[in-house]
């Protein structure tokens, strides 16, 4: 794409006629059209949360608003460098103000790529700024006005961080690759979200709660394809099984830091061809926690909060309900691929999915954790297993998801919901 057309034209084994000239002609001249080059911006911004203003991208414009039960109306203005800027080197910042709290939140982030293929960068951010604790990767940020609207539950359950991280990402070869971590983050207690550890008969309130880690991460996906950009690439998937390990040590006394631990925990998850009856895919995740840690350095499960359906996370679980310190959790999914809908002609032609689901999660959890802090009020280990399971609709209107979730067990806890409708946007092929 990048060749001119004395190149095309020397390689084309068959001439253009003057048709197909003019054609092509005439496209050029559009995307000369001031109106054009305004309305592919636009719909460019839509589509990749970004607008790009010269040597800059402002965005992603989603979190411009949003607003939450800690800093009320929350505003945030972010950018970073486009690749007019550098096709190697890319810069981001943010500041951002909720009018509740009255406190201004900011964060910078740089990244530099050495190599695409294989991909090796160098990553380094800091930011001071709200987080939801257990949450998980693939949830919408809680920055976000989707995730503001979209919400079941007022949402008190933010902490405030001090997040510094840097990682190194090298890949060997493709399907195979290492990133090492290191984290420091510092957490403040909330009137919601408290900190407090038992002293003899006293309790007493922690101001913060300081750590360091370093973490090694083993990947491999064999045969994975990627869409790949200048910086950031998005995976096609693989017909094998993709392997993870997380290696976690805490450095006590590094930075001001005040916990020893160590954590192992891995996930394989793999997409498994069943024609006719479609496709099956299945996420079996586990870990374990070794040391003596407060509440938010455990495994805090993975809840949602909000309407948006979650694959990677407890859609009727609620934040902080339950932690462990040994676990294992395993999700299923069964896409149908119109299997049973393409048998009725009216839902044939709108080419609906069928799909469902179930999740399960056991863990184990210490008291001896108890020791380096209390829990907040409504966090419990797991006596036995908790479940919840889906049944839904993909492929409407080619773009959204829905799906019924029940929960099947702990229906006594307090404010949880035993059954509930999830949205999600995703594209089926």
């Amino acid at each position: 794409l990048k060749q001119d057309d004395a190149f095309w034209d020397n390689y084309r084994p068959i001439d253009l006629t003057q048709r197909e000239r003019d054609i092509y002609k005439m496209v050029d001249s559009i995307k000369e059209v001031p109106i054009y080059r305004t309305y592919e911006k636009i719909v460019q911004m839509f589509a990749m949360y970004y607008l790009e203003v010269g040597y800059f991208e402002l965005g992603p414009y989603y979190k411009t608003y949003s607003f939450n039960e800690i800093e009320g109306n929350r505003y945030r203005l972010s950018a970073r460098t486009s690749n007019k800027f550098s096709t190697k080197l890319m810069l981001g910042g943010f500041i951002a103000y909720g009018d509740k709290d009255n406190r201004v939140k900011f964060g910078a982030n740089t990244m530099y790529v050495f190599n695409k293929n294989p991909r090796r960068t160098l990553s380094i951010e800091y930011k001071h700024d709200m987080q939801q604790l257990g949450q998980s990767p693939n949830a919408l940020t809680e920055d976000n006005f989707f995730t503001s609207i979209l919400r079941r539950n007022p949402n008190y359950k933010l902490s405030l961080v001090r997040d510094f991280t840097t990682n190194y990402e090298h890949e060997w070869f493709q399907g195979f690759s290492n990133t090492l971590t290191f984290d420091y983050k510092q957490i403040e207690p909330t009137e919601y979200i408290s900190f407090q550890r038992k002293v003899g008969l006293d309790t007493l309130s922690i101001t913060n709660l300081t750590l360091s880690e370093i973490t090694l991460n083993f990947r491999y996906a064999k045969n994975e394809k990627y869409l790949r950009g200048e910086f950031e690439r998005f995976s096609l998937g693989t017909n094998k099984p993709i392997l993870n390990l997380f290696f976690t040590a805490g450095l006590n006394n590094v930075f001001q830091s005040q916990y020893e631990y160590y954590k192992i925990s891995g996930n394989i998850s793999h997409k498994v061809p069943l024609s006719p009856l479609g496709y099956f895919k299945y996420i079996v995740d586990g870990g374990i926690v070794f040391g003596s840690v407060p509440y938010p350095l455990l495994k805090l499960h993975e809840g949602n909060e909000t309407y948006a359906f979650d694959k990677f996370a407890f859609n009727m679980m609620n934040y902080y309900e339950f932690a462990s310190d040994k676990y294992i959790s395993i999700y299923g999914e069964q896409h149908f691929q119109g299997f049973f809908f393409n048998r009725i002609p009216l839902l044939k032609k709108l080419e609906l999915r069928e799909v469902v689901s179930g999740k399960f999660l056991y863990g184990e959890l210490s008291k001896k954790h108890q020791e380096a802090m209390l829990f907040p009020e409504g966090l419990n280990g797991l006596s036995k297993p908790y479940y919840e399971v889906s049944a839904g609709i993909e492929n409407i209107l080619k773009i959204l998801r829905v799906d019924a979730v029940w929960r099947l067990s702990y229906l006594d806890h307090k404010d949880i919901d035993r059954f509930g409708v999830r949205v999600a946007v995703q594209i089926v092929f």
